[in-house]
């Protein structure tokens, strides 16, 4: 009786002791997961961050790249707008067109603070002489030589005739007078927006 109480007791221990050292087991192996999965998460976290910035950096060069090429640049996308006006328009019966002239006048002035200013007069005319709307609004001048685009403000607008509006600014920007300049009027009727051109215009200068 006594050796199967003993026996039994030994297999109980050692199924403790067993169970003890699986359970010891099993709690390292669990722990080595979760540092495992910490430390893959980490990588993954790591690697997101580069391939982010590794994108960032592409799409910096991407519009590095488009700025050079002209593509999708704001500046660009106007001067190719407005560089595709066309020279006459027609609004109603009216079949419009410009004729414009530059003017810089250098002569000496007695006024001590006296700079020279470009003089933009542009003439907007019916050429079949019908009256141009009454409500046709002149709302800029562009100016664009080589690819720099001026906008000019619009000072005076004075209709002449019916069938044409003279177009004023005494105070054009300063342009190189060797080189021939695009013309570009943009002009507004009932909410819609309208742009005539005139190219190539020499600027007169006077000495």
């Amino acid at each position: 009786m006594n050796i199967k109480l003993m026996t039994l007791s030994i297999i109980l221990l050692t199924l403790v002791s067993w169970s003890g050292c699986n359970n010891q087991n099993n709690k390292e192996k669990n722990e080595a997961t979760q540092k495992e999965n910490v430390s893959q998460q980490s990588i993954d976290k790591t690697d997101t961050v580069e391939q982010t910035k590794s994108n960032e950096n592409s799409n910096k060069l991407e519009n590095i790249v488009h700025d050079a090429n002209g593509v999708e640049n704001e500046e660009t996308s106007l001067y190719n707008s407005l560089e595709s006006s066309p020279s006459n328009i027609m609004l109603g019966k009216s079949y419009l067109t410009l004729n414009s002239r530059l003017h810089l006048d250098l002569m000496p002035s007695p006024e001590p603070d006296h700079k020279p200013s470009l003089f933009i007069n542009i003439s907007l005319v019916d050429r079949t002489d019908n009256s141009i709307p009454e409500d046709l609004s002149v709302d800029k001048i562009y100016l664009i030589q080589d690819t720099t685009i001026n906008e000019v403000a619009v000072e005076k607008v004075f209709n002449k005739s019916n069938s044409e509006k003279l177009i004023l600014n005494y105070n054009g920007p300063k342009l190189d007078t060797k080189k021939k300049v695009d013309i570009v009027l943009e002009l507004s009727l009932e909410g819609e927006i309208y742009r005539i051109s005139q190219r190539a215009q020499k600027i007169m200068v006077t000495h």
